[in-house]
């Protein structure tokens, strides 16, 4: 049910572009993602990344949607790899998740096609979505 979800979300985002999407950003930034946050990091295909501004030196806990292939989680990036938690974690080269009730480190991260993907063949989303690749370790 949950991958269903994801899946649908994923698909949503894809339809309405990556421009309509950054309006809704900014909406889930100010409100929604408050709320989010208390229950995402123990959801299944929902994590919290936990990162530090790369000018304010300050924390961020941001709600994404994931999908897990053995020790590489795939965050969906809805909102495109311009977001400012992307180019934290980019930047920074690491970052700490809450997935499923664990914390885990990130490393490596880096953004490619979920076409380049095989452990998201079968899901909903597009061949042309963007995927941030963290190991975790």
């Amino acid at each position: 049910m949950s991958s269903r979800v994801a899946g649908f979300a994923a698909w949503i985002a894809a339809s309405l572009g990556e421009n309509r999407m950054r309006v809704i950003a900014r909406f889930n930034n100010q409100v929604t993602n408050h709320v989010v946050r208390l229950w995402a990091g123990h959801a299944p295909h929902m994590a919290v990344i936990d990162h530090v501004g790369r000018k304010s030196g300050q924390r961020y806990k941001t709600p994404v949607m994931v999908f897990v292939s053995g020790p590489t989680l795939w965050v969906v990036l809805n909102y495109g790899s311009r977001s400012d938690w992307v180019q934290n974690v980019l930047a920074a080269g690491h970052a700490r998740v809450r997935y499923r009730g664990r914390s885990y480190s990130l490393d490596r991260p880096s953004v490619v096609m979920s076409s380049e993907v095989e452990a998201l063949r079968g899901t909903r989303l597009d061949a042309d979505k963007k995927v941030l690749r963290v190991i975790l370790r």
